[in-house]
């Protein structure tokens, strides 16, 4: 079983791909500046696709049923994620180039949620990088002691306790050198060629699951990396 920390810390077109932009505003060059998130261009189509063999969901998880699409491409979801980064940017800026989704998207219901599963909370467009494929690297500034293959939740920070899909952990690394920081962001889609953190660490992740509705979990006020699932 999973155990969580609560402390605060070929069938393509099943989804067609989402094309990422990003638009500067003010002076270019400072990692400061706000941001237009990750927009997609391509509306997805309505069809679902069952779990890859090889990469089991949570139990529980069921495939979707057909008609429904990723709930993390919700364009009120992107406007509402693109406003809160227009008023507090981070020093996170997300490639002007990355790569293309990896298509079919792997959809499911997602409820319940298993308890007891840990849930990582993340920002966005990170949370949509990570469930469209493109991103396989979280960068964080300490290890993850999970074991390879456990499957665990994503929220979206500020969504007031929301999970939109799932994803499994593969490995820990680092930390890493500046050299392969920069060798590898393909892998975590972030700008610059300046380590972010004092020590750096990528979580290696794999087997995206997007569910097709957000599912609510109880947040506790103060966890900021990991919460539970009830």
């Amino acid at each position: 079983g999973s155990q969580c920390s609560e402390t605060c810390l070929n069938d393509p077109g099943v989804v067609k791909p989402m094309t990422y932009s990003l638009r500067r505003r003010g002076q270019a060059g400072s990692l400061a500046e706000p941001l237009q998130p990750c927009q997609p261009l391509a509306e997805p189509c309505h069809a679902a696709k069952k779990p890859r063999s090889g990469s089991p969901a949570l139990t529980g998880l069921e495939a979707a049923t057909a008609g429904a699409g990723p709930a993390h491409r919700d364009p009120a979801l992107l406007e509402s994620s693109a406003s809160k980064l227009a008023r507090a940017p981070s020093k996170f800026v997300p490639l002007c180039s990355l790569r293309p989704p990896i298509l079919p998207l792997v959809l499911a219901d997602g409820a319940p949620l298993e308890s007891g599963a840990s849930i990582l909370i993340i920002q966005n467009p990170w949370l949509s990088l990570i469930l469209d494929g493109v991103k396989t690297l979280e960068i964080r500034g300490t290890r993850c002691a999970k074991p390879s293959g456990e499957r665990f939740y994503l929220a979206l920070s500020g969504a007031g306790g929301l999970v939109f899909g799932s994803v499994e952990f593969v490995a820990c690394h680092g930390p890493l050198p500046s050299s392969e920081w920069v060798r590898r962001a393909p892998e975590h889609c972030v700008s610059g060629a300046a380590l972010p953190y004092r020590t750096t660490y990528a979580w290696e992740i794999r087997a995206p699951i997007s569910f097709t509705r957000p599912v609510p979990y109880s947040h506790k006020p103060g966890c900021v990396i990991w919460a539970c699932a009830d």
